[in-house]
């Protein structure tokens, strides 16, 4: 459905992963975690929401991604609130508009979207942004091996995720690369 020429399909991502994960209680999601939780459902849903990801310093991004966030700031859709205190950013919760948002659209509706996004909250809704910049950036680098059609090992995605990311630890890469594998995210032999 495409209302006023606005990208409602795109658009309704933000506000749908917000509320739900308003709804399970889960900690303060700020900017960071809300594109590594987009990332992660467009990949596993394989249900394109609109945006296109590419690898950056916190790991899989999309600048669309915050103006969407921004647009749907003013449409009241959704609350933007600076934390205070010990931590630097922001949290994200649902606004008055929130459901005016999220219903202008099918795709938020669609059964394997739910059910996709209800896994990655259950799976990851309790991590904190770094945790889901490694997570997201393990599952990046494992989806572009197959997509070049490369012969991968966990070595060999480990490796890749090292360099690319220097401040986590070989043993941290290799355990969120098992957690990955294990929750059935990644299926390397």
């Amino acid at each position: 459905m495409n209302t006023n020429g606005l990208p409602w399909d795109r658009l309704s991502v933000i506000p749908e992963v917000v509320r739900r994960f308003d709804e399970k209680g889960c900690p303060a999601l700020g900017k960071t975690t809300l594109q590594k939780v987009i990332y992660l459902l467009q990949g596993v849903s394989g249900k394109y929401l609109g945006y296109d990801f590419s690898l950056y310093t916190y790991g899989p991004f999309d600048s669309q991604v915050l103006q969407d966030l921004d647009f749907i700031e003013n449409m009241k859709g959704v609350t933007i609130t600076p934390i205070i205190g010990g931590c630097s950013g922001v949290s994200i919760k649902p606004a008055i508009g929130t459901d005016d948002i999220r219903n202008k659209s099918d795709l938020m509706k669609d059964e394997i979207v739910q059910q996709e996004l209800q896994r990655l909250i259950s799976d990851f809704g309790k991590l904190n942004a770094k945790e889901m910049e490694l997570r997201s950036t393990l599952f990046y680098v494992y989806r572009d091996s197959k997509r070049r059609n490369e012969l991968s090992t966990k070595e060999s995605v480990v490796s890749l995720v090292q360099e690319i990311k220097p401040r986590f630890d070989i043993s941290t890469i290799e355990s969120a690369y098992d957690e990955l594998k294990d929750k059935e995210y990644i299926e390397f032999e």
